[in-house]
């Protein structure tokens, strides 16, 4: 049994001496905290120890509360221990503060008296005056609860502050707040802490500086230093892993972040001191502001909160507005008579923060004006620092004062009075030897360069060039014999050539090579010279043919690009016109040919934008033209079809094109959506989704319908087309609508003009419909229900997914630990089953402004997963991953899956073997109809058996396409009945046709409907 003995007032216990070494060792720790972290606080909860530490120590201070109680005189000298021992306890603790002592009593198995608090309370005071550790604040919840606010606040950052700090910060920084603007993200911190149930947060947001910190090393890692106690913050580190909500907005806020430094700078760089050269003569020294692009300039400027000037002292200027400055302003410094001595910026500003002033001032700062690089041509000379290079057949331009470098033999440069200037050339000795002690250094030339001609594309030993404009090739180094040779190797010329001479080379269509030998080497290009361009190898089409502005509006309009040679980077201006003016400014882009621009493109989306924008409701006489530089431009009309009938909605009539009216009918409703062989008058407003058509019976009368329906959707009223199995016949059979029938309504529907976007949601869920019934009629009842079975295809495209990441280092490579091949199997299980979780419709995403961000959590979450269950195989775990991967590549992975994800589906019903082969290889995304129906032609297999007779030709096969991705097109298109009616007997062409409709919508990303 325990003895104690009282010796004097102290009553020691078997387990001080024990305390008494913790106290000692704690002492020293706490000692150099409180010395190294000047006015910032100390907190008990920085104890530096370990977990398995912690247990004992809590163990033996529970075992002498036991045996003592909570009695400062029994524990005087050994303090540290019971503060800590309390403190980890106020770190895990989850409540109102009514249920803390007993939390306290059940981790230390005691019993502490509501007496015996405030001891405890005293024992925190009297550390707080010793080391310094930090006081509660005075808020209304430390006044509540006076005893439990002194381990709380010692805790630095309870877990049950974790979640709501990390769901505050990353709510700021979405708003657009930069983790680097202390004062805004404070404040912002704040003010969403207010609208919080529970007031811990905004309490322990009273302490700025801490709040301020810990975001920052929460967010910056590694490279963030930091005051707190690097223990502890592995500690936090550790504890927000094992809390999977915390974790997620912790990888949230920390990827707003990365994006936010991708795009802006910490800080911009440093300004140059300029000098300005005229008739060889230095006439002035002036300051060059770095040129920062549009947004990162305004990212800096909304860091100093408002207007802010710059001065530097002794300029000849006045106040430069700082966001000129950041855009490359020079500011006139005259003739300096000594060397200008730095500081030299100076910022002035109403409510910037003064720690974001000396930071950017700091960035700003030039270094002293010495170098120069110089071009020998009269202009501005921009400053060169140790470290750099000098661009090649540059000079030096040395400037100083007071006779520095005088005497050394160095070319001399006119200058002004008190300056003196000297021109360094690194083939000199001196100047060469001057330019090693400032650290400058000569960038390599090329033995060989080329200039002028048509060129294709240009890689470092390789150009493409087009016949008919001469290419100029000239050599750096003198005496170097110029070789030119066919492709055999044959020599065709030999040349002396001097350092700069040109050389015109006009050579025919063929290939070659251009040796230089010289003393220092040799240097061979190979050389390309194409045939000039037929006028039809490079052209430019509208996908569909006829588009017109509803297939713009509705991102269902492309642009193809043919080229027969691969052309890089063509610089493009788009323009929209209305009745022969411009509209807006044009769009500005480069694309890469062949390629297609996509309907969803950024670029077509300005288009739209500019069309919706500039027209509004009136939509007539638009044109589209595409400028390509020094490849011609491209014009458009996007005018509607000339229509036989339109709707006059003011008399709510049809006309005809003599302006006749035309009596009306109703044809289909979503409910009967087949149109009826006896329509029925229109009554308006129409009370349901209504096909409206003239009352005229004429095929021209399908491309002139309008979908009309209510203005408000009404909850729980049926109106949805219910789906319906169709007859395989001509004709209507049994109450299932036939071919004819269903064709006809399906293409009237398609092309209907909707009254309004209620009315078109509606029409194309009745296309919908529509469609999936046609396509049984066509391919089958097998293949119609394996296009419904969405979660099939879905299956296919998150394991095609999970291929394209690892295969494109999305998942895999350099910034991912290395596993083992026996893991292989189940991390792309998780991963599959982590995308399907995160991302149920991958099709979605592919939407403009879509995020990404749930695709990179479900990689981390994966290979958390296998981390965790390393230990358990006896393998080393390795570091918690925090990937990020750019919008572009994931964007692009998806569309890669999803059009994937239809190829083996189909492969079974789509025969034979060779044709599958065939259409699943082609590049969609850069095809037209043209290409299309040409592959689908090549490898067609057709029904009929007689030598010179063909069922189907590519009339029929360009029919069918049209019917799913162009109807417009084929209503335009005579005898468009007979044609499918002709592929309905050919059930394995049809999917053929199918599969490259499919295959298109996916990878060119337009609109079905």
């Amino acid at each position: 049994m325990a003895r104690t003995i009282v010796v004097g007032r102290i009553v020691r216990t078997p387990y001080f001496q024990d305390l008494a070494d913790f106290e000692t060792r704690l002492s020293s720790h706490f000692a150099s905290l409180r010395s190294a972290r000047g006015g910032n606080p100390v907190f008990l909860i920085e104890h530096g120890l370990d977990q398995n530490t912690v247990s004992e120590l809590q163990s033996l201070v529970g075992r002498n509360l036991r045996l003592v109680g909570v009695n400062p005189i029994s524990w005087a000298g050994n303090y540290l221990p019971l503060g800590i021992a309390v403190t980890e306890v106020g770190y895990r603790y989850r409540g109102t503060g009514t249920d803390f002592w007993p939390k306290v009593d059940e981790a230390l198995n005691v019993s502490i008296s509501i007496s015996e608090r405030p001891e405890v309370s005293g024992i925190f005071r009297w550390l707080s005056d010793r080391f310094g550790f930090a006081r509660p604040h005075t808020t209304h919840w430390s006044s509540a609860y006076t005893h439990i606010a002194w381990p709380i606040r010692n805790a630095l950052v309870p877990i049950e502050i974790h979640r709501p700090l990390l769901s505050a910060l990353g709510q700021v920084l979405a708003s657009g707040a930069s983790v680097r603007d202390d004062d805004l993200l404070h404040t912002e911190l704040l003010a969403i802490s207010d609208g919080l149930w529970s007031q811990r947060l905004r309490d322990w947001l009273e302490d700025a500086p801490l709040a301020i910190e810990l975001c920052r090393k929460l967010l910056l890692g590694d490279e963030e230093p930091t005051w707190l106690e690097p223990v502890f913050v592995t500690r936090i580190a550790k504890d927000l892993r094992s809390d999977p909500q915390a974790r997620r907005s912790l990888a949230t806020a920390k990827r707003i972040v990365a994006r936010e430094r991708q795009t802006t700078p910490h800080q911009p760089d440093a300004s140059r001191f300029t000098l300005s050269v005229t008739a060889g003569q230095l006439k002035l020294l002036l300051l060059r502001g770095p040129a920062l692009r549009e947004e990162l300039r305004q990212a800096i400027m909304s860091r100093l909160r408002g207007s802010c000037d710059l001065v530097v002292p002794g300029s000849r200027q006045g106040a430069v507005p700082i966001g000129t400055f950041l855009s490359g302003a020079l500011i006139d410094l005259g003739q300096p008579t000594e060397c200008p001595q730095g500081p030299l910026i100076k910022l002035i500003a109403d409510n910037a923060p003064a720690t974001e002033l000396e930071k950017l001032a700091g960035a700003l700062e030039p270094t002293s004006p010495l170098a120069f690089a110089w071009d020998g041509l009269d202009g501005f000379v921009t400053s060169i620092g140790a470290g750099e290079k000098l661009p090649a057949r540059h000079k030096v331009i040395l400037l100083c004062w007071g006779g520095r470098y005088a005497g050394r033999g160095l070319r001399e440069m006119p200058s002004w009075p008190g300056a003196s200037a000297y021109v360094l050339d690194s083939s000199d000795t001196v100047a060469g030897g001057l330019l090693r002690e400032l650290g400058i250094t000569v960038a390599d030339e090329p033995l060989l360069s080329f200039a002028g001609g048509a060129v294709v594309a240009r890689w470092p030993s390789r150009i493409h060039c087009i016949e008919g404009l001469p290419i100029l090739c000239r050599s750096s180094v003198r005496g170097s014999l110029l070789t030119l040779c066919g492709s055999d190797g044959t020599m065709i010329a030999s040349t002396e050539g001097d350092a700069g001479e040109i050389i015109s080379l006009g050579l025919p269509t063929g290939e070659y090579l251009i040796v230089a030998d010289t003393d220092i080497g040799k240097h061979a290009t190979e050389l390309f010279v194409l045939p000039r361009p037929d006028e039809d190898t490079f052209r430019v089409a509208l996908d569909p043919p006829s588009g017109q502005i509803d297939d713009l509006l509705a991102d269902s309009l492309s642009v193809i690009l043919r080229s027969s040679v691969a052309l890089q980077g063509v610089n493009v201006e788009a323009r929209i016109f209305q009745d022969g003016i411009q509209l807006g400014k044009p769009v500005n882009f480069t694309c890469d040919a062949p390629g297609r621009i996509d309907a969803r493109s950024g670029t077509i989306q300005q288009l739209k934008e500019l069309v919706l924008g500039s027209c509004g409701n009136q939509l007539q006489g638009l044109e589209a033209e595409l400028e390509f530089d020094g490849l011609g431009t491209y014009r458009w009309s996007l005018e509607r079809a000339l229509r036989s009938f339109h709707f006059d909605f003011g008399h709510q009539a049809w006309r005809n094109l003599d302006n006749q009216l035309v009596e009306g009918c109703v044809a289909a409703t979503s409910i009967a959506p087949i149109m009826a062989s006896a329509p029925r008058p229109i009554h308006w407003p129409v009370p349901e989704l209504s096909l409206l058509m003239p009352s005229v019976q004429a095929d021209e009368t399908l491309l002139c319908g309008i979908a009309a329906a209510p203005t408000t959707m009404r909850i729980g009223i049926p109106g949805r087309t219910q789906p319906f199995r169709p007859a395989r016949s001509l004709e209507d059979f049994e109450g299932r609508p036939g071919f004819l029938g269903l064709s006809a309504s399906y293409l009237a529907w398609r092309v209907a003009q909707p009254e309004h976007l209620i009315a078109d949601r509606q029409r194309t869920s009745v296309c919908e419909t529509l469609e999936a019934a046609l396509v049984e009629q066509f391919c089958g009842p097998e293949w119609r229900g394996l296009e419904g079975k969405e979660q099939v295809l879905a299956g296919n495209a998150y394991d095609a997914l999970v291929r394209i990441c690892f295969s494109r280092c999305l998942a895999s490579g350099p910034r991912f630990p290395e596993v083992n091949p026996e893991e292989i199997s189940s991390l792309h299980r998780e991963l599959r089953r982590r995308f399907k979780e995160g991302a149920p419709n991958l099709g979605v995403m592919l939407a403009e402004g879509s995020s990404f961000e749930v695709l990179d959590f479900a990689i981390n979450e994966a290979y958390e997963k296998l981390r965790t269950e390393r230990p358990a195989r006896e393998l080393p775990p390795f570091e918690e991953l925090d990937i990020y991967n750019d919008d572009a590549s994931w964007r692009e992975a998806i569309k890669s899956a999803l059009g994937a994800a239809l190829r083996p589906a189909f492969r079974p019903l789509l025969l034979p073997a060779s044709r599958w082969i065939k259409l699943s290889n082609l590049d969609y995304k850069n095809l037209g109809q043209d290409e299309v129906v040409r592959a689908l032609w090549e490898c067609h297999l057709d029904a009929s058996r007689t030598p010179g007779y063909r069922w189907l030709g590519r009339r029929e096969l360009r029919s069918g396409l049209q019917l799913w991705i162009a109807p417009r097109d084929i209503l335009a298109t005579s005898g468009w009945r007979d044609d499918l009616t002709k592929l309905l007997s050919d059930c394995q062409t049809a999917r053929a046709i199918r599969y490259c409709a499919l295959r298109l919508r996916a990878e060119t990303h337009t609109d079905s409907y």
